[in-house]
């Protein structure tokens, strides 16, 4: 079956799906062609990789030391003392995790491997207290003993939750994007368990569709995503179905809206095989590190739409792979460099196309709307936008902005990450200007004014694309016009 890029929803399905068959060690197929091929063949062994994808995403803020634990001492020492230890136990953490290799193709056995991980972790982040903590002579021992035991709660309750044999970890890690979705977002375990049971819920029906494709009937309705596949429905009501928060909870809405439908007759539904992509939608999604969120964007997750699959695939695996960098001069320059390779990696004339169609998602994901909402933000590369970018002196502009600034209340922001969202939104800089003359005169940053003149120049620079968009060639599209981008295929 040829599974041909849509909106960006499929799309993350798509990239999900292709990361878990690649940690999987499976042949990654030819994404020049513009689409892939999806037979029975292939999601052998899925579910095995599908639950240890979900392990190893919430494993690793389970090896990440919560900053409560940390708070009784950073009020005892200096900053520069403080952030020396914080960086030793961000060493220990990662280097437990690196230390693990995972089978994608056996959950249990990667369970446990887990499992014993985090708890030599455990020991080794008490050891670094007694070793780190006791060398500084404000810190005594009541201060170490109470860390340890805030490490040792800690990590009892992460043990506790991998421990559990209903795999409730994965319920309720998966509930922030498939609210109630049957059995991934669901506290409810049938008697065979909660993995079994996935396979036969999702699995099994997508690989008895892909063994019979060729001889599916005329009856039932299209699939709304792939247009292949028939589905005949048990009900009508199940039209709701592709609209309700089980789909993609962010985006979708409560049950209890219906009637969506045309002309009395429903026929909004989705096959077997797309399901089981849109439920793999999750892990297209790039985690956004704790230190590159801000309260402003208040995001948690990242995905880059395309038009061209291979650009899909390649670009969202840039971004995770940047996101592995440590180095604290990452922080808001994504964009950028998304930006930049794509127009490096295409021909000058194709370049332009690609440009003008990427999208930018982010999202931050909840587990039920009524208590917290969530939030869903995007951004358009209009060709506008991306001249800005690829501008020389606006290039040198963006790297030697810096640091961060408070923008009232208290909140701080970092600067080259808010120029770039506000580029994005076409919003003003003057704000972020104010902010920093304003911080200069008080005293606080004496290196303020830099930022301000960086900004300030590509201000200028934006202004005056904008000015001679529409001279030769006519005005530039707006970044609203993305129809092509975002219709289905």
């Amino acid at each position: 079956m040829k599974i041909i890029p849509g909106d960006w929803l499929m799309n993350a399905g798509i990239v999900g799906y292709l990361r878990m068959h690649k940690l999987a060690g499976k042949r990654m197929p030819d994404l020049s062609k513009g689409f892939i091929e999806i037979d029975e063949y292939d999601l052998s062994g899925f579910t095995e990789q599908y639950f240890t994808t979900v392990l190893n995403r919430i494993s690793r803020g389970m090896f990440r030391l919560s900053n409560e634990i940390f708070s009784d001492i950073r009020s005892k020492i200096d900053d520069k003392d403080f952030r020396k230890i914080r960086s030793e136990f961000t060493e220990l953490e990662g280097n437990s995790l690196r230390k693990i290799q995972l089978d994608y193709n056996k959950f249990d056995l990667n369970l446990k491997l887990i499992i014993k991980g985090l708890e030599d972790y455990g020991k080794k982040a008490r050891d670094l207290c007694d070793k780190s903590l006791s060398k500084h002579p404000t810190l005594e021992s009541k201060h170490i003993h109470k860390m340890q035991k805030g490490i040792d709660e800690q990590i009892s309750q992460n043990l506790d939750r991998l421990k559990d044999k209903n795999l409730n970890f994965a319920y309720v890690y998966l509930n922030n994007f498939y609210r109630n979705k049957n059995i991934i977002a669901n506290p409810a375990v049938s008697k065979i368990g909660r993995k079994r049971a996935f396979h036969k819920e999702y699995v099994d029906p997508a690989v008895e569709r892909l063994k019979t494709i060729a001889d599916q009937s005329n009856n039932g309705f299209l699939c709304r995503f792939c247009k292949q596949n028939r589905v005949v429905p048990e009900k009508f009501d199940d039209v709701n179905s592709i609209f309700a928060e089980g789909m993609f909870s962010t985006t979708g809405i409560t049950i209890s809206y219906k009637n969506f439908f045309y002309n009395m007759q429903p026929d909004l539904f989705v096959c077997d095989v797309c399901e089981l992509l849109l439920i793999c939608a999750w892990a297209g999604f790039t985690e956004i590190p704790y230190r590159f969120r801000d309260k402003i964007n208040d995001t948690q997750y990242i995905f880059v739409n395309l038009p061209s699959l291979k650009l899909l695939w390649d670009e969202n695996e840039n971004i995770q792979s940047l996101y592995m960098k440590t180095a604290e001069d990452l922080q808001g320059t994504v964009y950028q460099d998304i930006i930049q390779d794509v127009f490096l990696s295409e021909r000058k004339t194709k370049a332009k196309w690609a440009l003008a169609n990427i999208l930018f998602i982010e999202i931050k994901t909840t587990p039920r709307k009524d208590a917290e909402r969530p939030n869903f933000r995007y951004f358009h590369i209009g060709e506008d936008v991306a001249s800005l970018f690829l501008d020389e002196y606006a290039s040198k502009a963006f790297g030697h902005i810096g640091g961060k600034v408070e923008i009232g209340n208290g909140l701080e922001v970092n600067l080259r990450r808010n120029v770039t969202t506000r580029i994005l939104d076409h919003d003003s800089m003057f704000p972020l200007c104010y902010y920093l003359i304003d911080s200069y005169l008080d005293g606080k940053n004496p290196y303020s004014l830099g930022n301000v003149f960086n900004i300030s120049l590509i201000s200028s620079i934006r202004a005056s694309i904008n000015a001679g968009a529409g001279k030769e060639e006519g005005r530039l599209l707006e970044s609203k016009q993305i129809y092509g981008i975002l219709k289905n295929v």
